[in-house]
């Protein structure tokens, strides 16, 4: 059984774009708030494909894979959600909102380049 009929189904070519829209010049709040929800967007969508019947683990190695990318979206998941609280409420922290978002948005580049790694294991092992 496969995973996912093609990459196509993982929607990569519109994560791909966003990255490339990124502006390094520093933008408003409205801005950050709108890449930072699109990140989110991003994770949700991977956390479906990863969680699918069709991704199910076949092995304990690829199970506990499966756990730790799991968690590792979790984390950036919560870490994305205080940085929007951040932003719309106007919060101040030790990082600019600019560098937050650049350091959050590489983990989840990271983090994306796992799961379909993973996702290409998976349809190997079935």
């Amino acid at each position: 059984g496969l995973c996912l009929g093609s990459p196509n189904n993982l929607n990569i070519s519109a994560m791909e774009t966003t990255r490339k829209r990124l502006p390094d010049r520093r933008s408003g709040h409205g801005a950050l708030i709108r890449k930072v929800e699109q990140d989110q967007r991003n994770l949700a969508g991977l956390y479906r494909h990863l969680r699918s019947y069709a991704c199910e683990p076949r092995t304990p190695a690829m199970f506990e894979r499966r756990e730790t990318l799991s968690q590792e979206l979790d984390g950036i998941r919560a870490n994305n959600q205080t940085l929007l609280k951040n932003l719309t409420e106007h919060r101040q922290s030790d990082l600019k909102p600019e560098e937050q978002f650049r350091i959050q948005h590489r983990m989840c580049q990271d983090l994306e380049n796992k799961i379909i790694a993973y996702i290409g294991d998976a349809k190997k092992s079935s």
